[in-house]
């Protein structure tokens, strides 16, 4: 019984005691003196993504002078995290801007100067699963008291989004003000628009894998599940390898080692989803945000929501799934994959689906982004 109380305990009070100790150093670093400087901070990527990239360099040509810092701090370890916290707060007592993807500590544990702009772009077009506040007390979210105690979320001056249609779902999933919530989409919007950047890619993915031409390519990019592990191999094999290449795009999170196959295509952090997509003939997801990225291509989706019920009653779904998806949606691998080859879809669907949740699509999505930050 002793440990059950230490780890009761430990939950009730070492999250305070942390915000406290971190509010410390922060003190003193706040008195050094700000620079011409913006940090972007990532606690998805172990690499600088491809948002992150877009925003360092439209930074520097709305204002030259201006230092950028980049830092792709996914925990690997406590040691490193705790390092890893330093290091923030160092620059975000000494920037003027912070753009952040994700939910990072130091962010909203500390109390910052008046002059630092946060914005947090997010990973996340919108949102069609449950997170953050939305989940809170959920299987798949944090305690209402850990939230509270960490301020989840908190000390965000805007927090872009696709379109106006997304802006209530965020302000729920952050818990903010919508007036906070610009919905200006993202930088990745301005990259999947690029055609040049998209015959690019496309070029590049059918170089690198070369057993993809002649075939119809299928882009699977399931969803996280938490504690949960992806099986693809019902799907898999309803097609023919002779006619159809599969792409199995897992999430970062995920651990699952899958069996060697003729016609899949196993990608994990070499490739990003976005580099994927000009490939993809068909798109096949359950709940993730990469549908909204595909809907912009244009891209066949169909979705196949094999777990719906456990994951509803372990996360939950931010809109009507049903009604909003724009194409197939089966628990069913053969309904899918039947679907795929009577080439049964409606693009008019995907295209008024993304219409509806990404409202800007003239390339200027990563100005916008940089222009709150007035530099």
């Amino acid at each position: 019984m002793g440990w059950l109380v230490n780890k009761a305990l430990s939950e009730q009070y070492l999250p305070s005691f942390f915000v406290h100790l971190a509010r410390i150093p922060y003190a003193f670093l706040k008195l050094l003196p700000v620079k011409n400087k913006v940090v972007l901070i990532s606690r998805n990527n172990t690499k600088t993504s491809i948002d992150f990239q877009l925003l360092a360099k439209e930074i520097k040509r709305q204002s030259s002078k201006t230092k950028v810092v980049i830092l792709n701090h996914y925990m690997t370890s406590k040691l490193k995290h705790i390092h890893d916290i330093l290091v923030e707060m160092y620059h975000l007592a000494t920037s003027r801007g912070c753009i952040i993807d994700s939910y990072v500590i130091a962010v909203s544990i500390l109390k910052h100067k008046k002059g630092l702009t946060i914005i947090q772009i997010w990973h996340a077009l919108g949102a069609i699963k449950q997170f953050g506040y939305m989940t809170i007390d959920k299987k798949a979210g944090h305690s209402s008291r850990i939230a509270k105690v960490m301020n989840m979320h908190g000390n965000y001056s805007y927090i872009t989004c696709g379109s106006n249609a997304t802006t209530s779902i965020f302000a729920k999933t952050f818990n903010v003000d919508p007036s906070i919530i610009k919905p200006i989409g993202e930088p990745r919007v301005d990259y999947l628009l690029d055609k040049n950047i998209y015959d690019s890619n496309y070029q590049m993915v059918m170089k690198a894998y070369p057993q993809l031409e002649g075939k119809k390519v299928i882009l699977y990019a399931p969803t996280f599940r938490r504690g949960g592990r992806i099986s693809p191999y019902e799907l898999i094999k309803q097609f023919n390898p002779a006619k159809y290449a599969i792409i199995i795009k897992q999430h970062r999170l995920d651990k699952t080692v899958l069996k060697p196959l003729e016609n899949v295509i196993e990608i994990k952090d070499e490739l990003d989803s976005l580099q994927l997509l000009p490939v993809a003939d068909y798109v096949i997801t359950d709940y993730s945000a990469l549908t909204f990225e595909a809907a912009l291509l244009h891209k066949p989706l169909f979705f196949w929501n094999y777990d719906k019920k456990s994951y509803l009653d372990n996360c939950g779904l931010a809109l009507d799934y049903n009604k909003e998806m724009p194409g197939v949606i089966s628990p069913n691998p053969k309904v899918i994959a039947t679907a795929i080859k009577k080439d049964k879809y409606n693009l008019d669907r995907v295209v008024k689906f993304a219409k509806k949740w990404i409202l800007v699509q003239d390339g200027t999505c990563t100005k916008r982004i940089v222009e709150l930050l007035g530099l």
